[in-house]
């Protein structure tokens, strides 16, 4: 497949670029709502990993990468995360579908 003189465009095979659409986590232009959910099991919370020290890393976490945040709930279970049949875990979903889902929830490890 040959080119008249003259003429423009790709040659062969055209090469597509595929935009690429930043996720809400790397838009740092529009404001975001986010909840906090934090979880312990009664172990977790015996070796230092309390409610109050993760719901503080995540309240740290905003402050500090999304200024433009605003945190419009924090939900605590000392549940099992084995099942999602928790008292705070089901009040955020809750609180997300009544919000039309237009909320971010951050998970720490």
């Amino acid at each position: 497949m040959s080119q008249e003189p003259g003429a423009s465009g790709p040659i062969g095979r055209a090469r597509r670029t595929k935009r690429r659409t930043m996720t809400p986590y790397e838009d740092k232009g529009i404001p975001r709502r986010a909840v906090i959910y934090v979880r312990v099991s009664q172990e977790e919370q015996a070796e230092g990993h309390s409610l109050e020290a993760q719901e503080r890393e995540c309240r740290e976490f905003i402050a500090r990468t999304k200024p433009h945040w605003t945190i419009v709930g924090v939900f605590r279970d000392t549940h099992s995360g084995k099942t999602t049949d928790r008292p705070g875990f089901r009040k955020m979903m809750d609180l997300s579908y009544d919000g039309g889902g237009r909320m971010l929830s951050l998970p720490i490890a």
